[in-house]
């Protein structure tokens, strides 16, 4: 489903934060070559298991403007599974410190 070999950086503006079961989602609206804003649908790891990291549904708010690698889906929709979450400077989010 997802292409492991390919992964992308996308920087965007986060349009929902779904901390749901059985996986988490960020919903991103990221500016492509063209200009044109395209919704990207994210999926991650389970909210039991990132909660153990510090991660919580006050975590990401709409309007943050993150940076993820993306590990795109095969059928070159724009979705794909998460990891690597970073602020748009670069610097990595750490949970439990809160929100800058």
């Amino acid at each position: 489903m997802f292409d492991s070999d390919n992964p992308i950086e996308l920087a965007g503006t986060v349009t929902e934060w779904q901390y749901t079961n059985p996986h988490t989602f960020i919903i991103l609206s990221v500016t492509d070559e063209a200009g044109n804003e395209v919704e990207w649908t994210l999926e991650g790891r389970s909210p039991s298991a990132i909660y153990r990291l510090g991660w919580t549904p006050e975590s990401l708010q709409p309007g943050d403007e993150i940076i993820v690698t993306v590990r795109p889906l095969h059928s070159g929709e724009p979705g794909g599974n998460y990891s690597n979450i970073r602020w748009e400077d670069g610097t990595e989010i750490d949970p439990t410190a809160g929100r800058p």
